[in-house]
């Protein structure tokens, strides 16, 4: 099973206390959060394997999310 749960909440508990720790320096893109909102945690075309995303999914990912992001936290630092 590629997808634990467990295993990715502790992961995900320890990047948000690197940013809480480092306000100056790190930036959180919660990708989680999105993928919730824009409705594609639950699509299986989205991760096949249940992690890895599709080539189609991670290019609208790059496109409609992670390149804007990135380049608004870019911006502002």
């Amino acid at each position: 099973e590629l997808h634990e749960a467990e295993r990715y909440e502790v992961q995900h508990d320890v990047i948000r206390e690197v940013v809480a720790n480092s306000p100056d320096g790190v930036s959180l893109v919660d990708l989680d959060r999105w993928m919730t909102l824009a409705g594609h945690v639950a699509d299986q075309s989205w991760r096949p394997d249940g992690t890895h995303f599709s080539e189609d999914a991670a290019q609208q990912l790059a496109n409609e999310y992670l390149g804007p992001r990135l380049l608004l936290v870019a911006l502002a630092a």
